[in-house]
């Protein structure tokens, strides 16, 4: 359970952008209003859109009386890295565990929110020791009957293997985080390759509750088409396709790593 005294200034949320200057102000306050005393670390791939002057901007009115008064229970720290999701996450994370304070680790992309559950869950790993790391089940924002068989076969799939995608939100303590040696600055499936390091030290827990992810790439490529190219890729990492190979053969499907899903 969370209150009003519920504070989390053990934990940060690392946060990926590129290019999202719709998308981060929408999280930092979402994230400010459900996780009084956290630190957020943007990583940011080198944004042409404005999306780091959207945040000085928001955070600079943090003090006055507005509707943006929640941010100042928040830290927010830019941090500028190699584009592509595997270098910006590790980049965020490495920032960060400079920080003796910080003991667990939220990696959350922009356009995904926390329900109340998964808050209460977050609040629980503080006082559980036996807590390592763990997921939640997705959900999809969109009416599609497409979005509810993808979201339920993401969160089935994760549970019965426990090797849970990077857009269900990884928890993760800092012992763990570092004892796996972190996120590889991998172009595509760095969320497949750090589940597997994690998983050498103990399976993840499902967590209570969901978070609950933008669907606007499935609707923009069309649902069929994304399930299916994520599938052919997934077998050609399997099968040991290089990081070039894997990064050439998704540009050709029209879409950039860096905003790898």
């Amino acid at each position: 359970m969370t209150g009003p005294e519920t504070t989390f200034s053990w934990l940060a949320v690392v946060v990926p952008v590129l290019d999202e200057v719709g998308e981060v102000t929408i999280c930092l306050r979402h994230l400010a209003g459900l996780l009084p005393g956290c630190t957020i670390v943007v990583a940011d791939g080198g944004s042409r859109d404005g999306t780091v002057d959207a945040i000085t901007s928001l955070m600079s009115r943090r003090y006055q009386r507005t509707l943006d008064a929640v941010l100042e229970h928040i830290r927010v720290v830019v941090v500028p890295a190699p584009r592509g999701r595997g270098p910006q996450l590790r980049s965020g994370a490495m920032r960060v565990l400079e920080e003796g304070e910080i003991t667990t680790l939220l990696f959350l992309h922009v356009d995904t929110a926390l329900t109340r559950e998964a808050v209460a869950a977050i609040a629980a790993v503080q006082t559980d020791p036996g807590f390592g790391w763990g997921w939640f089940d997705l959900r999809l924002d969109g009416p599609s009957r497409w979005e509810r068989w993808i979201e339920r076969a993401i969160s089935l799939k994760a549970r019965l293997t426990g090797r849970p995608r990077g857009n269900q939100g990884l928890l993760v303590t800092r012992r763990r985080y570092l004892d796996s040696g972190g996120y590889a600055p991998l172009p595509l499936f760095e969320d497949l390759d750090l589940v597997a390091r994690l998983r050498r030290g103990g399976w993840g827990r499902r967590l209570e509750g969901a978070v609950v992810s933008s669907g606007r790439r499935y609707r923009r490529e069309g649902h069929l088409a994304n399930v299916l190219r994520r599938l052919e890729l997934g077998v050609r990492y399997r099968m040991g396709a290089s990081d070039r190979e894997l990064e050439d053969r998704y540009r050709r499907g029209g879409s950039d790593p860096a905003d790898w899903r």
